[in-house]
């Protein structure tokens, strides 16, 4: 049996575990909420990357 996680979830388990994202697998709503979820993530990520760099400088 496939697991089919909601697509926000997915998109979180994917960065999770590889540190990219894979929306091929989803179609119409289902991708743009996971294409919105990996953008939050990617905003976070470079926020969080930034904060960390200038600390460091």
């Amino acid at each position: 049996m496939d697991l089919v996680l909601p697509p926000r979830f997915a998109a979180q388990l994917d960065w999770a575990q590889t540190g990219s994202f894979n929306p091929e697998r989803f179609h119409g709503d289902d991708r743009r909420e996971y294409l919105e979820e990996a953008a939050r993530i990617e905003r976070e990520y470079e926020r969080n990357w930034s904060r960390h760099h200038v600390q460091e400088s």
